[in-house]
């Protein structure tokens, strides 16, 4: 059985009163991780709404471009998809501190890589790797929160952490026109959309090189050679696993829909896999009524946020008939409420736990 590593804890510390405490450098250090995170991931959809409307050989010639578009970032999100319960697992085994600093660190050599890519299969081999890469930075970063957060702060510290998705989002959204332009300058017309990732991805791997800094910093040293070598094994087989949907589900012709079915279907097999292996440790998990209830209200959450800031530009441009530049600024409204909803969400259920509602154990 493997060692489970043990992180300082909050829990029975009252919340010190006034000041600049050492779990707001957290959360505001995890804000800048979902930030360039989501930055990374976002930036996929102006991209390829831009190689659409320039008739991009990559995209532009197929014969359903929206369609092809729509399955890259599918493709995308199966990888995220299935390294989230692998994630939590390895932050068990290794430290959620390794696993959050891995996680950007492995995202941005990804993007940066994906910035490179000419073949429209290795762009999405490269697409797929950084969804598996992010896929585990978010079961360790509400971990570490709760670790190190103080009870009565632990919601707002989880709303204000994860403001960085909306901040990522906006980012990404409105800077893809500038980057693919200042593209157009450096690399030409047939290579602007490289920039976006190129500046991403860089951005991402300083700031993770930073984190990495941060989080021995606070808790030690970390177990960064484990925990990638075996996220490495892990993706690796997930990643062929995905491309083999993909170009099976492609031979055969089949829409879009069905490959999104397939891979949730893979989710579904690596999922009864792992309890089947590990039934004694995980059972009480899958038997939880509320993380099961958890888990079905995030489907509507989470196929929200992603349809949006995948497909938001391209929607705007066609409704409105209006330029790339226009659509990113206007699209931009949809993330950028979240930036006052998250921490609002997170002081709420704070209060509403100190007044007792809703406080059962799960």
């Amino acid at each position: 059985m493997p060692e489970v590593t043990a992180e300082p804890t909050a829990q029975g510390r009252e919340a010190p009163r006034g000041g600049w405490q050492p779990y707001h450098t957290l959360w505001a250090m995890l804000l800048g991780g979902w930030l360039f995170s989501y930055a990374d991931r976002t930036i996929t959809g102006p991209v390829v709404t831009w190689l659409i409307e320039h008739d991009h050989g990559m995209l532009g010639s197929a014969s359903h471009p929206h369609a092809l578009g729509g399955l890259i970032g599918s493709l995308f999100f199966a990888g995220y998809m299935l390294t989230q319960f692998p994630g939590g697992y390895l932050g068990d085994r290794f430290g959620h501190r390794t696993m959050l600093a891995v996680s950007l660190l492995w995202a941005g050599v990804a993007t940066l890589a994906s910035g490179l890519m000419s073949g429209l299969i290795a762009f999405v081999v490269l697409r797929v790797l950084t969804g598996l890469g992010e896929g585990v930075f978010y079961s360790n970063d509400r971990s570490l929160i709760a670790q190190r957060t103080p009870p009565a702060k632990a919601g707002l510290g989880m709303g204000v952490a994860i403001t960085g998705l909306s901040i990522g989002l906006t980012v990404a959204t409105i800077s893809a026109p500038y980057l693919i332009d200042w593209g157009g300058e450096v690399f030409g017309e047939e290579d602007a959309w490289r920039m976006p990732f190129l500046v991403l991805g860089a951005a991402t791997l300083a700031f993770g090189w930073a984190t990495a800094v941060y989080m021995r910093r606070i808790g030690g040293p970390l177990k960064a050679t484990g925990s990638t070598l075996r996220l490495l094994g892990i993706s690796a087989v997930l990643c062929a696993a995905v491309m083999a949907v993909y170009l099976i589900a492609d031979g055969a012709g089949m829409p879009s829909w069905g490959v999104a079915i397939l891979e949730c279907v893979l989710a579904f097999v690596l999922i009864g896999a792992i309890f089947a292996r590990r039934s004694g440790r995980l059972g009480a998990v899958s038997r939880n009524r509320n993380v099961l209830l958890l888990s079905f209200a995030f489907i509507a959450v989470m196929w929200n946020l992603w349809f949006f800031s995948f497909w938001s530009v391209s929607i705007v441009a066609d409704a409105a008939h209006s330029s790339f530049q226009n659509a990113a600024l206007v699209a931009t409204f949809n993330a950028g409420a979240g930036i006052l909803g998250f921490p609002a969400g997170g002081m709420l259920s704070d209060r509403a736990k100190a007044r007792g509602w809703g406080g059962g154990r799960c």
